[in-house]
């Protein structure tokens, strides 16, 4: 320990953290770790007073979240330009601000700014964050606005590239975002409309990636067809979808060629969007998990599918879907949690790149011997908590290295049962190379170990 202070004089060791020897720039009970201010849940009624010496931080964070401050004060940072941070991190969420002054962050200097304000009490877009220099992310989740600022939302246009906003509260949908032709990612949440101006997102030329949360559409809005641009839509928690609608995209006169991903979980939906792929026909991910689906129509697969992962947990599917046959590049493929009872040899085996099958917690009994007969690419199979009673055969055909995680499922281990693994090195399963997870309920052993040690033994 000495020789390590040594080496470090400038630096002492506390409560196992490196702490800088010069004064903390916030009061007790507030602590410095580095280039991090933690007063985090700390039960502050009012803001810390900060005081900086000058020295230069990369990146300084300021970590004042879930305390009980009201209000930010104008120059509520101190001197903070005396530390000359080329990015500031400013972590105010979970707490009860519903006041912020004029000036609050007008001494921020150049520095890249990330301010996060969620769970909080504001009911105005605070004037304040307007006098920031270079506000790049901005997050005001869990407030209830009811008036968004013209004057204050161009000037956030012209800077942020990162905005969350929660719209409970707001009247009508603010053509101010047309300034926000910086934006790459923006968060609505708890949208009180049934629908969207269809020019919603028209001007903002650079947005990559659109979540909407938590609303009351009833379709997923056509306004995201005049979003190009578009590479990442996430669409769920809104339950008040129209179930009697297969239809729930409207076909865009274009497709959004550039999108990769579509996340549609949570959404109270009955039927399986056909017209999916038509919209995003290059679609890498696909997430429908938490609905009601019980059935893909093969129709709704285009023969030149590129569809990598599909999740479609948490649903009513008795059976793996005949449609996933359509996708020949799948990787991995989840359908935990939903009522399937069998594998089937057909569904899977044409997959020439499946890697990954997550069919945890179904009632599932049986996984055909040829599931993964023809791809030999699988990797990962897992089996928790179902009904299956042996080691299924179907992993022979599989990857050089793989495993199979059966646990809480009831496998009885016995000679019968494992005797197709006797053709398995030992020294693979040994390494892990064939990696087996789970417990045998007929015995007080582990999978693994009955294989090792008591399947040799068996005639």
């Amino acid at each position: 320990m000495k020789i390590f202070l040594q080496l470090l004089p400038l630096w002492s060791v506390t409560l196992g953290f490196i702490m800088d020897t010069d004064p903390c720039p916030a009061p007790s009970p507030c602590r410095c770790y580095s280039s991090r201010i933690d007063c985090a849940y700390k039960r502050l009624l009012t803001f810390p007073t900060f005081t900086f010496s000058r020295k230069h931080y990369r990146e300084l964070t300021f970590n004042l979240q879930n305390n009980i401050i009201d209000s930010i004060p104008d120059n509520a940072f101190g001197n903070v330009m005396a530390a000359t941070p080329e990015t500031l991190e400013l972590h105010l969420n979970k707490n009860r601000i519903r006041n912020i002054s004029g000036r609050a962050f007008a001494n921020l200097g150049d520095s890249e700014v990330s301010v996060e304000l969620s769970d909080n009490r504001l009911t105005v877009l605070p004037q304040a964050l307007s006098l920031v220099k270079k506000l790049k992310t901005l997050r005001l989740l869990g407030n209830a606005f009811v008036f968004l600022d013209d004057t204050v939302m161009a000037a956030l246009g012209r800077m942020v590239e990162t905005f969350w906003l929660d719209m409970s509260s707001v009247a009508i949908w603010p053509q101010s975002f047309s300034n926000f032709r910086k934006l790459f990612t923006l968060w609505i949440d708890n949208l009180p409309f049934h629908s969207l101006p269809a020019n919603s997102f028209e001007d903002l030329v650079k947005l990559t990636q659109l979540e909407i949360s938590n609303s009351k559409l009833q379709s997923v809005p056509e306004a995201i067809c005049r979003i190009p641009q578009l590479q990442q839509f996430r669409f769920h928690h809104n339950i008040y979808m129209l179930n009697s609608l297969q239809h729930v995209l409207t076909i865009c006169k274009k497709p959004l060629l550039n999108a990769s991903l579509a996340y549609f979980n949570n959404n109270n939906m009955f039927s399986f969007p056909d017209n999916v792929f038509v919209v995003f026909p290059k679609l890498r991910s696909l997430n429908l998990s938490f609905n009601y689906l019980n059935k893909i129509n093969s129709s709704a697969i285009p023969g030149n599918c590129t569809l990598y992962y599909l999740y479609l947990s948490n649903n009513e599917f008795t059976s793996i879907p005949q449609a996933v046959s359509k996708m020949p590049e799948l990787i991995t493929l989840v359908v935990s949690y939903n009522k399937i009872t069998s594998v089937d040899g057909r569904t899977l085996s044409s997959l020439k790149n499946f890697r990954q099958l997550t069919i945890s917690h179904n009632p599932l009994i049986y996984i055909d011997p040829h599931a993964f007969s023809t791809s030999f690419t699988l990797q990962h199979l897992y089996v928790e908590h179902t009904n299956m009673t042996s080691v299924p055969a179907a992993i022979l055909h599989s990857n050089e290295r793989s495993s199979i995680d059966l646990t809480g499922s009831p496998v009885q281990c016995t000679c019968n049962n494992m005797a197709f693994l006797h053709s398995m090195s030992k020294s693979d399963v040994e390494s892990g190379k064939k990696f087996f997870r789970g417990d045998c309920v007929n015995a007080n052993t582990t999978i693994k170990s009955y294989i090792l040690n008591v399947l040799p033994t068996c005639l």
